[in-house]
């Protein structure tokens, strides 16, 4: 009976304890893993900017810049846009109030003007214009709306 007794002690730690013993050799398994992300099709969006105003330029915002001292333009051109200003006479600008003036510049040499600056040669003495810093497509739009408004109310349009 001593046998039987040693053989079914012997069973029983084989069949309850071993794989008990296994699983403390055994290293813990893996967690299932995740499925892979999908890649995605564009990069985050980033942090929206000011908004530009979007309405079109109007001569109210053409005459605030003009107006503006840092800018120089009413220091140099003159209110009335003639250029009969101290400043304006030193740099021989030309009057844009004059038929002329209006007729011999598109919108588009004037916003290239305002953005980019120019030198130049008129009546043999030269002419030069810094751009404007820091201004935008549509500061430039609106000092031109301000040009414009320069124009002889008698010419013929």
């Amino acid at each position: 009976m001593k046998k039987a007794t040693i053989l079914t002690a012997a069973f029983l730690t084989a069949a309850f304890l071993a794989p008990t013993r296994a699983r403390a050799v055994d290293p813990p398994a893996a967690p299932p893993a995740a499925p892979p992300a999908a890649p995605s099709a564009a990069p985050p969006a980033a942090p929206p900017a000011a908004a530009a105003p979007t309405t079109p330029p109007s001569l109210e915002d053409g005459l605030k810049l003009w107006n503006e001292k840092k800018n120089k333009c009413a220091q140099c051109h003159g209110a009335d846009g003639k250029g009969e200003t101290k400043m304006g006479k030193s740099k021989n600008v030309s009057s844009m109030a004059t038929v002329e003036f209006q007729k011999k510049y598109t919108d588009q040499q004037m916003i290239d003007a305002i953005m980019k600056g120019f030198e130049r040669e008129e009546g043999g003495k030269k002419v030069k214009m810094e751009p404007l810093k820091n201004a935008t497509e549509r500061d430039a739009q609106a000092l031109v709306l301000v040009v414009r408004s320069f124009a002889p109310k008698d010419a013929p349009k």
